[in-house]
C-alpha cells in the first residue's frame, strides 16, 4: 500500500472512532487505504466514506470490496469517476436499502448519474425521490396514480413489483416512461 504509517494509523483510528468492531479494523484500513489511492480521496475521507456507506446500507467488510470493485469498474468504463459515483452512493445508500436495491446495483444507479455529471447532491435529490415514489407508489398522489394507469400499471401493482424485484421494476418504468409521448411525460 502507498500510504506512510501515519495514514494508515488514523485508519485504524477513524475506523475506532466510527463504531467499527475491533475485529474489522485491520480489513477495513487494508479496504479504506486501497479504495483511498484508486478513489484519489484522502486517507480521512475514505475512511469515514467507506464507513459511512457500511453502516447506511447494511454490509460488511467483504461486500464493501465488492463495492469497491463495482465502483472502480463503474470509474473506468464511464465518464463518471470513482469519486463522483461515491459522492452520489453516500446519498443514496439508505434508500436504496430501504427499497432493497443490492450495494452493487446501488453502485450502478449511482454510476449513471455520475456518468451525465449531474452533482451528487442533485443526483441524490433525485433518486432518493424516485425511490421513494417507488417505494410507496401504493400512495401515491391521484396525479402519480392517473400517470401509473397510462403505462399500464396500478400504484398496488408498482409497489409489489417493486418488493419483489427493485432494480427490474425501476428498468421496467423507466422503459414505460420512454414509449410515452413526449408532452405527457412531465406527468411522471
Amino acid at each position: 500500500m502507498p500510504l506512510a504509517a501515519k495514514d494508515l494509523s488514523a485508519i485504524v483510528a477513524s475506523g475506532g472512532q466510527l463504531g467499527l468492531d475491533k475485529n474489522i479494523l485491520v480489513p477495513f484500513t487494508d479496504v479504506v487505504a486501497k479504495m483511498s489511492t484508486a478513489f484519489d480521496m484522502g486517507t480521512a475521507e475514505a475512511g469515514d466514506t467507506i464507513a459511512g456507506l457500511m453502516k447506511k446500507m447494511g454490509i460488511g467488510i467483504d461486500s464493501v470490496k465488492e463495492l469497491g470493485d463495482a465502483i472502480n469498474y463503474i470509474g473506468t468504463k464511464s465518464a463518471g469517476s470513482p469519486r463522483e459515483v461515491v459522492a452520489i452512493l453516500g446519498r443514496i445508500g439508505g434508500m436504496a436499502k430501504t427499497i432493497g436495491l443490492s450495494a452493487e446495483q446501488t453502485a450502478g444507479l449511482a454510476g449513471a448519474f455520475a456518468n451525465m455529471k449531474i452533482p451528487a447532491d442533485q443526483a441524490g435529490t433525485a433518486i432518493n425521490k424516485m425511490l421513494s415514489v417507488l417505494g410507496n407508489a401504493d400512495r401515491g398522489t391521484a396525479r402519480f396514480k392517473s400517470a401509473l394507469g397510462r403505462i399500464g400499471l396500478s400504484g398496488e401493482e408498482l409497489k409489489e413489483m417493486v418488493g419483489n424485484n427493485p432494480l427490474e421494476s425501476i428498468r421496467s418504468v423507466l422503459k414505460s416512461i420512454e414509449g410515452v409521448e413526449q408532452s405527457e411525460k412531465k406527468v411522471f
